[in-house]
């Protein structure tokens, strides 16, 4: 009857179940409210206790004024009114309308929070109700995705597969109001890649991406994130990579492992597949990161904070250049020739990790597009970035510009120190010279850049 009623409204019903949380300011009776502002600190009664008295005997509390209350929908019935499944959705208060207030049903669980001196006396309540749902017809699809997103993107994709693509992509815009809040989670990603070429539909299709970031993003999603770029054009697909990268959402990403564990196998993926545009699109956005770190990290005046927050971005730096491009990697090193030398205390520690991955010399890596390697690169770009391609030795390069002096301060000695500003490195005699980040034997002029 209630069914036929809906439909006769114009509407859609289901039942569901529905869990209801109220938080009152609450006192123990017989507790004189001020006792806990001027006697709390000398209170020797159990807090535990309080809360099982809560539980056992509900109406020793004195309920003053509801605080805050929570209704969420945690599963209901089929469209058909069979099966049912779960789900999570948040009712607000205008859109409840109940006939039995909770104060008549008992809680199935409480807890009281006495006094903590700037918070407390506060009574939680737990009820589970059933509830008829009602919606009007026309809402029905987005009333149903507030609560299952990925039920929302598998619609959207099966209304396209039985040719009605008009319903899809009216369905798909009337996410928009609530998209925004999606959870977004690696799996859901490839359902709205699927969902975005679906509808064909540019603005719809960003709108449908627009929550998800760029940690999220690994091989599997290869092939949905080639088709939408493939359809919507190298505009659109830089636009929405670069909001995967933007600002609001770096505190999700942990992009530094990202970059480290996931790009160099992305990047290698998509030029496998055909679609460099799409590869280069990722690692421009990478290095507009990491550039910003660099350009921050290297003005830090105190050499600690300045060395720890350069050193963090050395691993994400050296796999960048291990796969970008030519045209990226000569914008790199046109922006690192730009930066102050400290710059150094990122670059030296990118090359001992390409050094330790064996990529020193002319071993590829598994995710280098081009062949080469990240040590190289690096090497090049320290020379350039400190401007200085003279070391210690007849004839040698190094990326550091060091000078010999003794250790009692004259210069030309064969045993001491070589220094360089801000840099100093043992070299115990001629046996073998050692630094911060490598060693070199006795005997060599050079100083390799990677030591």
């Amino acid at each position: 009857m209630l069914r036929a009623a809906a439909e006769q409204a114009g509407c859609e019903t289901m039942l569901a179940l529905a869990e209801v949380k109220e938080t009152w300011d609450a006192l123990p009776d017989g507790d004189d409210p001020w006792n806990d502002y001027y006697r709390y600190e000398d209170e020797e009664e159990d807090e535990e206790d309080r809360i099982e008295a809560a539980d056992e005997a509900l109406e020793d509390y004195h309920l003053n004024e509801l605080i805050d209350d929570e209704i969420t929908l945690d599963w209901w019935t089929g469209q058909d009114g069979t099966g049912g499944e779960p789900v999570s959705l948040h009712v607000r208060d205008y859109e409840v309308c109940t006939a039995t207030p909770n104060a008549s049903l008992t809680p199935y669980q409480s807890e009281y929070e006495g006094y903590m001196g700037n918070y407390g006396n506060t009574l939680d309540r737990w009820y589970r109700r059933a509830a008829v749902v009602v919606w009007p017809r026309e809402r029905a699809f987005a009333a149903r995705a507030e609560a299952g997103f990925r039920w929302a993107l598998r619609e959207i994709r099966s209304r396209v597969d039985v040719g009605d693509l008009p319903s899809a992509r009216s369905a798909a815009e009337s996410l928009a109001p609530f998209w925004g809040g999606l959870e977004a989670e690696a799996g859901l990603l490839t359902e709205a890649l699927d969902a975005a070429e679906a509808v064909n539909a540019a603005g719809t299709a960003a709108m449908l991406l627009e929550p998800f970031h760029a940690g999220l993003l690994a091989r599997e999603h290869t092939d949905g994130l080639a088709a939408v770029a493939g359809l919507y054009g190298e505009d659109w697909t830089r636009s929405v990579i670069g909001g995967w990268f933007g600002s609001e959402r770096r505190h999700r990403t942990g992009l530094s492992e990202w970059v480290g564990s996931t790009l160099p196998e992305l990047y290698a993926a998509l030029r496998t597949a055909g679609n460099p545009d799409v590869a280069r699109h990722l690692a421009a956005e990478v290095w507009r990161w990491l550039g910003g770190g660099l350009r921050q990290g290297t003005t830090i005046a105190q050499s600690d904070l300045r060395r720890a927050q350069l050193e963090i971005l050395s691993a994400p730096l050296a796999r960048l250049l291990e796969v970008a491009d030519d045209e990226i990697r000569d914008e790199i090193t046109g922006t690192l020739h730009a930066y102050a030398d400290t710059v150094l205390e990122c670059l030296m520690p990118a090359l001992r990790l390409a050094h330790a991955r064996g990529t020193a010399g002319s071993t590829r890596s598994p995710g280098t597009a081009h062949g080469g390697s990240a040590g190289s690169p690096l090497r090049r770009r320290a020379v350039k970035t400190t401007g200085r391609s003279r070391g210690p030795g007849a004839g040698a390069t190094s990326a550091l510009g060091w000078e010999r002096f003794s250790a009692r301060g004259g210069s030309g000695s064969t045993s001491g120190r070589w220094r360089r500003t801000g840099v100093a490195i043992s070299t115990p005699g001629l046996t073998r010279r050692s630094c911060r980040y490598g060693t070199r034997p006795a005997g060599r002029g050079a100083l390799t850049p990677w030591c």
